[in-house]
């Protein structure tokens, strides 16, 4: 059937009922790839979210009481740089859930869960839509910087040189009085 591949042909005999029936299968289920990949929509043209990495995390149900697994490991993908899991069997249900953004509204297309098939896409895009909150952040102007040079600085500068070259002229002259009067 669709989605198996025949490893070898094993002769199995079965009875039913006065006959002998003989069967010759040994079967796995094909192993395809699950890709997820990123759009952004709505972000403002003054930022660079292309290689950003979003978190998400995969979960997978094979069909089997125990097959119930998490793809392991940290999970990311961005506009830039797809993610690609490999090997998972036909017939596996896969779900893709991004961690949860203040800037971001997740969206999932066809869906946020899968049926993984041999002949089919086995692909999630997941679209991120800016908030409001980012679209006014970018749309903020930065905080201004320092008031521009008024002359009032320059006036203190003189000052304070002034202020350093007369206690210099103090020193000096008091060094001389020390000076001549131990003459």
């Amino acid at each position: 059937p669709d989605g198996w591949d025949v490893l070898s042909n094993t002769v199995v005999d079965f009875t039913v009922g006065t006959d002998v029936q003989t069967f010759a299968f040994q079967s796995e289920r094909s192993l395809v790839s699950l890709t997820v990949s990123k759009t952004l929509d709505s972000v403002p043209s003054s930022l660079d979210f292309a290689d950003h990495e979003f978190d998400v995390n995969v979960s997978c149900d094979v069909g089997f009481e125990t097959a119930d697994y998490a793809i392991p490991g940290d999970q990311v993908v961005s506009e830039d740089a797809l993610l690609t899991i490999d090997d998972l069997p036909v017939g596996t249900t896969c779900t893709i859930v991004e961690a949860a953004d203040e800037y971001f509204t997740a969206t999932y297309a066809p869906a946020d869960t899968v049926l993984l098939s041999a002949t089919g896409d086995n692909a999630v895009t997941i679209t991120n839509t800016a908030t409001q909150e980012l679209i006014d952040k970018a749309n903020t102007p930065p905080p201004a910087g320092p008031l521009a040079f008024t002359g009032v600085e320059s006036i203190r500068l003189v000052w304070l040189s002034l202020l350093l070259v007369g206690a210099g002229m103090f020193a000096l002259g008091a060094r001389r009085r020390f000076v001549q009067n131990d003459a």
